[in-house]
């Protein structure tokens, strides 16, 4: 099923790059890989962006701590703090 959604979505996905990690923050790894978007994909993003600005005004506090910190939701942050650093 996933080989079949990366099939038909293909031409959407972005291309991974090593990139190097925050030397300020001792417990992220020092190369991270991070998706450089499709120009497809980066106007979503800002579309979404742009509509989470226009509602920022009407957020619980709760919401508004997430997106101070980068977030866009609470899963959001909660599905990256399961992710499981390499090596460890």
């Amino acid at each position: 099923m996933q080989m079949q959604y990366m099939i038909r979505h293909f031409g959407e996905m972005g291309v991974l790059e090593a990139k190097e990690g925050p030397e300020d923050i001792d417990w992220m790894p020092k190369r991270l890989y991070v998706e450089n978007l499709t120009e497809t994909k980066r106007a979503e993003l800002e579309e979404a962006y742009k509509l989470f600005q226009e509602s920022y005004g009407k957020l619980g506090p709760t919401d508004r701590a997430l997106h101070k910190a980068g977030w866009f939701s609470e899963e959001q942050r909660n599905e990256f703090a399961t992710i499981k650093r390499r090596g460890n």
